[in-house]
């Protein structure tokens, strides 16, 4: 089904300012993982703290700026909180997630501070592509590591980038890479035995960046944060 095929606005906080589509189903068991207190706990943590500390270095090149001819596209949104931020800025924002408890929380979230959305349920990577999936500023926060194909889900962004493309994935480097192989090998293990299709990936940091720079986008900057490394990726101007 075609991204441009409207359905009825997801019946939470119900806003004539924001349009849903429906596209697609569940992959790696986001859906299923991601709903409940899940949802619930990041949405009220977010209320009383707002963006997180690495949500802000995602958002870092943007501060202060007036985005109102700019329009950003934030894959594996979440409860909404960095469309938020540059909507409030002026973005006209699109807003990707396979999982409708996120999607309902972030409609919500735009609809309480009275902020226009475009929200999309589905995979992203089975989206059409199209003019309507263009960006100026597309992210992907703590997304490839919950995707089977990373760098594919990466390539596909890139098409969709006309300028910054940033994404965070887990650190591969030193003892942080031990730690989070470890961490793999135990959560996904406990994943299996409580029978959830979800698995948690370590993609190589070369592979996700030779995807990133597919379609002429070129690192920048990256940034080290804890267990997670941010990757600035801005499109090359003749």
């Amino acid at each position: 089904m075609s991204a441009k095929e409207k359905i009825e606005n997801i019946e939470v906080n119900p806003s004539p300012n924001v349009c849903c589509h429906l596209c697609g189903g569940d992959i790696n068991g986001l859906n299923d993982l991601f709903r409940g207190s899940v949802v619930e706990g990041e949405f009220k943590a977010f209320r009383n703290k707002g963006p997180k500390a690495r949500q802000w270095q995602l958002l870092a090149p943007f501060k202060g700026q007036n985005l109102s001819d700019k329009r950003s596209l934030d894959i594996g949104c979440g409860i909404g909180g960095l469309s938020w931020q540059l909507a409030s800025q002026g973005a006209k924002a699109m807003l990707v997630d396979v999982s409708k408890s996120y999607l309902e929380k972030a409609q919500q979230l735009f609809h309480q501070h009275q902020l226009k959305g475009e929200f999309i349920l589905g995979d992203f990577v089975t989206l059409e592509q199209g003019e309507n999936l263009k960006a100026d500023i597309v992210l992907l926060d703590r997304v490839v590591c919950c995707y089977p194909e990373g760098p594919k889900l990466l390539e596909k962004a890139a098409l969709a980038s006309q300028d910054w493309l940033i994404f965070s994935y887990p650190s591969r480097r030193g003892f942080i890479a031990t730690l989070l192989n470890a961490g793999r090998f135990c959560l996904n293990g406990a994943m299996k035995l409580f029978a959830k299709e979800y698995r948690f990936f370590l993609h190589p940091a070369e592979a996700l960046y030779r995807a990133a720079g597919a379609h002429q986008h070129q690192l920048i900057q990256e940034k080290p944060l804890g267990i997670w490394t941010v990757a600035f990726f801005r499109l090359a101007h003749d």
